[in-house]
């Protein structure tokens, strides 16, 4: 099954690149969500994505920052792109809503999770025990329930996860904290912010309150013994991002994802890491040397499992040559950029940074 198959090409959110990244992230309704940026209103020269993980969780922007400043540049699919492929990528990425290009690079909509996630329900590959998903996750990130939302924040900014599992004295699930839930207290953090609409609760985000008040207390669960595939139907029937697995006493043990879902279709593949290059506006003089560069990060990479994003651009005025690196090393996402009129200088100084994982 190949990516044209799932293709989505209505109901896509766009953004122009100089509208500010509050405005668009009003827009979204998760935090795996996605807003496509465009050069302007005619929506036709793609720019990259914003996303909530990479603008407010990883990062952290101030919600007047234009999009075209913190776009992130997702992996690109071509129709032909497999769905093995397309799972991986967005895993890798952290973006369950990838762009779809052409032969001649022009946008023609995106591939999402839950597409993916719909088309394996008419597959055998998620008939497959929680239990056995669970044994090769890491442990639960939960929380008591009385701590507040400035520490509730600094739990999901050390643990890179997007949700906390609340639970009380005796360990018992009492609900879910989404970080979606606190991002206009994260963009806003000097206001009073009503989260009412999205929390379900009128209560006011501000550092000491508890989150117990602004926790979702509805919380769909299974247990170890159900399979993947009721797991995967609940996320889609409900629209939700993920399930809370608890134990007989109503004691959380673990979490579902919609990430998780994801690998099971790449269970056979899910070593594979897959890399990407996109070299931009470089002179000719240059781009052997670039070429080269890539092809050296590219080897290393490869020997050690690790997936790649490269992109590479020169700036037709000044001359300054900018270049982006991200690499996928298991579970975490590191970040690279440097930016040099000196070519050589460039390579030479990207090279050291890279050193300690290669």
């Amino acid at each position: 099954m190949k990516v044209r198959e799932i293709l989505k090409t209505s109901g896509i959110i766009k953004a122009t690149k100089n509208e500010t990244l509050g405005t668009i992230l009003n827009n979204l309704s998760s935090s795996h969500d996605a807003a496509f940026i465009f050069q302007d209103d005619k929506y036709e020269k793609y720019v990259g994505v914003i996303t909530p993980y990479y603008t407010v969780i990883k990062s952290h922007y101030p919600p007047n920052t234009k999009a075209e400043k913190v776009v992130f540049h997702a992996p690109k699919l071509r129709p032909d792109t497999v769905l093995d492929k397309a799972a991986a990528l967005m895993n890798e990425s952290k973006v369950h809503y990838l762009p779809v290009f052409d032969e001649k690079s022009r946008f023609m909509g995106i591939a999402t999770a839950r597409r993916i996630i719909r088309w394996l329900l008419n597959t055998k590959r998620l008939d497959v025990g929680i239990s056995e998903i669970l044994a090769e996750k890491r442990p639960l990130v939960k929380v008591y329930e009385d701590i507040t939302v400035q520490e509730a924040l600094n739990y999901f900014r050390s643990e890179k996860v997007s949700k906390l599992v609340v639970v009380d004295s005796h360990q018992h699930l009492r609900g879910v904290l989404a970080y979606f839930d606190l991002i206009p207290f994260s963009l806003f953090p000097k206001q009073r912010i009503s989260l009412g609409d999205r929390a379900g609760d009128k209560q006011s985000a501000m550092p000491n309150a508890k989150i117990k008040n602004i926790m979702r207390q509805l919380v769909l669960t299974l247990t170890p013994e159900d399979s993947m595939r009721k797991a995967a139907e609940l996320i889609l029937e409900k629209e939700i991002g993920s399930v809370i697995i608890i134990d007989r006493e109503n004691r959380p043990v673990g979490i579902i994802t919609t990430k998780d879902i994801l690998s099971i279709f790449n269970r056979s593949v899910r070593k594979t890491a897959f890399s990407e290059v996109e070299i931009k506006n470089v002179k000719d003089k240059h781009l052997p040397y670039i070429k080269a560069f890539v092809q050296r990060l590219l080897k290393k990479a490869e020997k050690r499992g690790f997936g790649v994003f490269v992109w590479a651009e020169e700036e037709k005025k000044g001359g300054v040559i900018k270049m982006r690196i991200r690499v996928n090393k298991g579970r975490d996402v590191l970040f690279f950029k440097k930016e040099d009129k000196n070519l050589k200088h460039l390579l030479k100084r990207m090279d050291e940074a890279l050193e300690e994982i290669f």
